[in-house]
């Protein structure tokens, strides 16, 4: 494929995509390790919950707990959304030390599964309160690495990241 058909087909993926959200946890991959591999790190605030959202969402998923929804639970989860956008730029720039070369890797696979959660219902006849997981296969030369992205969201019909990632050789 040409440098010029290339992006021209890198254009159309991600208008498709911010046009329709991320209607799949292998969309939302596919969107972040682009938006990795190509430094657009301020797209990363349309792939994570808004802090209004984040409660909605915790309500959802855990119904019968108490949820802290006051100004310092907001501020705190603002502030761990800032610093899980930190740490994706660090993966993204840190390339000395990980020696993953970001502009000529590849995605080859996005892994997502459930498993149930710590943070149980112990009611009677609960259901198993799940939590989804997305694996990001990164080939670079002759290496595969992985970014785990744990707790991702399904929220009004597309998929958000959570505010926990990590990064494996």
């Amino acid at each position: 494929m040409t440098k010029k058909t290339q992006i021209i087909f890198f254009i159309l993926t991600f208008s498709f995509i911010y046009s329709f959200g991320q209607k799949t946890p292998e969309d939302l991959g596919k969107l972040v390790f682009e938006v990795l591999k190509d430094k657009r790190f301020s797209a990363l605030d349309t792939l994570t919950p808004k802090s209004t959202d984040i409660i909605t969402i915790l309500k959802n998923k855990y119904p019968s707990a108490q949820l802290d929804t006051s100004d310092r639970f907001l501020k705190k989860y603002e502030y761990h959304d800032k610093r899980f956008k930190n740490i994706c730029k660090d993966i993204r720039n840190d390339t000395t030390e990980i020696k993953l070369n970001w502009e000529k890797s590849t995605l080859t696979k996005a892994d997502f599964f459930e498993r149930p959660s710590p943070y149980q219902d112990s009611t009677k006849n609960s259901k198993p309160i799940m939590t989804n997981y997305l694996d990001l296969h990164i080939a670079s030369g002759a290496s595969t690495y992985i970014l785990e992205f744990k707790e991702i969201y399904f929220y009004k019909g597309i998929w958000k990241l959570g505010e926990h990632i990590h990064f494996k050789k």
